[in-house]
């Protein structure tokens, strides 16, 4: 400790380091925001404290002494350990929340979204981690989680929140409508059709959602069978038939571009939901209750947007 007051005081120490960088009183006064004449005695008050002289001054032109050479070094060193210091304080993670839900999720609801509230609240960051599996919050480390249908298990210290219901319904590119006019579910069944092989959906098949819909005919054509949403939306989207879209997942950049077309007025609900689930401590993080509080403001203007599309036909 009796080293520590022996040394000069650190705002002189940077003092001298900027001048010297500068070699010029002058610009180092412009730099640390001070008059000429303060930077000159602080200088000349760490000369006397060392006993050297640190500076040759000419006339408007500075040079280091050797001694001063051997300070710059030292200062120059530590000044650079500093900002290093403070940079990796400063790039420290921030708080963190992570959430899980389906690629189809991901992909079509949830990412698009995320560019706002990253904008909003750039402090926060956002771990999205997507599959397709049964996630089980209770031994994940996972704050949210958005899961489609079955919410057996889950205790009153979770939170179980309704985000959308499962609205199913047909949908095409313009380019595959034109010249076409389907005017009945049958006509519907014998268009070219497109299907996704989902094990834990009830209505992913076409024969299903027909029959759901009130279709007599028992009978349709060969369909393309995909085995995600993003390959089923690509071949609709590129012209080769009809796909069965979730209303949740109706972007508006899909339907307000005319990108994606509805076939048909009819749309099946299963009376199966999208939760989002959370252990009730969650919410006492505040970074946790902000995301909360977007997602659930994100998730009501999508029920707006979907109400407003299924009405559009």
């Amino acid at each position: 400790m009796k080293f520590i007051k022996r040394l000069p005081a650190i705002d002189t120490m940077l003092t001298f380091e900027t001048a010297a960088r500068h070699l010029s009183f002058t610009r180092a006064a412009i730099e640390l925001n001070l008059s000429q004449s303060a930077v000159s005695r602080q200088v000349q008050q760490l000369e006397k404290r060392l006993g050297v002289q640190l500076f040759i001054r000419r006339h408007k032109e500075l040079e280091l002494t050797h001694a001063g050479q051997i300070l710059m070094r030292g200062v120059a060193q530590g000044v650079d350990i500093i900002r290093d210091s403070v940079a990796q304080i400063q790039s420290v993670e921030g708080p963190v929340v992570r959430i899980h839900c389906s690629l189809a999720i991901a992909s079509y609801w949830l990412l698009p979204g995320l560019n706002e509230f990253r904008s909003r609240y750039p402090e926060i960051n956002i771990r999205l981690i997507s599959s397709d599996g049964n996630i089980d919050l209770k031994h994940e480390k996972i704050d949210f989680l958005i899961r489609y249908g079955n919410t057996f298990g889950y205790s009153k210290d979770y939170s179980l929140m309704k985000l959308f219901e499962e609205q199913i319904f047909p949908v095409a590119s313009a380019g595959y409508m034109q010249g076409r006019e389907i005017n009945s579910l049958n006509e519907l069944a014998h268009e070219k059709l497109i299907m996704m092989n989902l094990q834990n959906d009830q209505v992913a098949d076409w024969t299903t959602w027909l029959n759901q819909a009130g279709c007599e005919d028992e009978h349709t054509s060969a369909p393309l069978i995909v085995s995600n949403f993003d390959l089923a939306f690509r071949a609709a989207l590129s012209g080769q038939g009809i796909a069965l879209m979730w209303a949740c997942l109706a972007t508006k950049d899909l339907f307000s571009n005319q990108q994606l077309l509805r076939v048909t007025d009819k749309v099946v609900s299963t009376d199966i939901f999208e939760y989002l689930i959370f252990h009730n401590d969650t919410l006492s993080s505040p970074a946790h209750k902000i995301f909360y509080e977007w997602l659930m403001e994100y998730a009501e203007h999508s029920r707006q947007w979907i109400k407003e599309l299924l009405q559009s036909k």
